[in-house]
């Protein structure tokens, strides 16, 4: 097993593709450690990690410059919307993907953050000993990878969680209105459609003034929230729900 120092002199942000993903799995390697080993050992060498860092401006910005092009290249929506969901409603064809992730192995040149994920963290052990993470020692590493995003006033990680809950809901909607479920639902639960509500009516109506149609436009975020996704003020819906 490579000590800390190995590891880090090792790391180029510039890699390629392939090379960086590899390095990440050599580090949650090293902070793992050997198997069987306390969650709280892998939590003090977490610390290490952070000290050491922090004594070591240069492979500091390095780190810095590297999580920034993990992050910006690898689509973080699949882990967080749908990893572990069953993709495919055909069974055999469900079990036949599952087979060969189980049996060929994966490819660390991979812009799929769940396929990424399944090399990077393997064990169940890994659950535990993040899950030992104390508060400061979390904070320290939000200060170390928090990156701002393209919009204003969202980190990188906040707008990638919020692109994730809307593709979830939009994924949650498509499925309502598949037709192998509504083939399966009562007349009065087809005719009861709450996301059509959501729409706007082809009504007529006098123009309303700026503080009322503030006031409408949060209404109906709200009660659309769970139906079609909720997106920051200021950026345009997905073609898919735009109406």
């Amino acid at each position: 097993m490579r000590d800390l120092n190995q590891v880090l002199d090792t790391l180029d942000a510039q890699a390629p593709l392939a090379q960086r993903h590899l390095w990440l799995i050599g580090l949650l390697g090293w902070l793992r450690g050997p198997r069987g080993s306390p969650p709280q050992a892998a939590v003090g060498r977490m610390r290490l990690l952070l000290d050491a860092l922090a004594a070591r401006p240069q492979v500091q910005q390095h780190f810095r410059q590297w999580w920034l092009q993990l992050a910006t290249t690898v689509d973080a929506t699949a882990l967080l919307a749908d990893f572990g969901f069953a993709p495919r409603m055909a069974f055999v064809s469900e079990l036949n993907e599952r087979l060969r992730r189980k049996l060929l192995p994966a490819t660390p040149e991979t812009t799929d953050s769940s396929e990424l994920f399944s090399l990077a963290m393997p064990h169940a052990a890994d659950a535990a000993w993040i899950a030992a993470l104390d508060g400061p020692t979390l904070e320290r590493i939000a200060r170390l990878i928090t990156t701002p995003s393209p919009v204003p006033g969202l980190t990188l990680w906040q707008h990638e969680l919020l692109e994730a809950i809307n593709y979830c809901a939009s994924q949650i909607m498509a499925t309502g209105f598949a037709a192998e479920l509504r083939q399966r639902m009562k007349a009065p639960s087809r005719q009861t459609q709450p996301s059509m509500t959501c729409l706007p009516t082809s009504r007529t109506s006098a123009p309303l003034s700026p503080p009322r149609r503030a006031k409408r436009t949060r209404w109906r975020r709200r009660r659309c929230g769970c139906a079609i996704g909720w997106t920051p003020a200021g950026k345009p819906r997905p073609a898919s729900i735009r109406t």
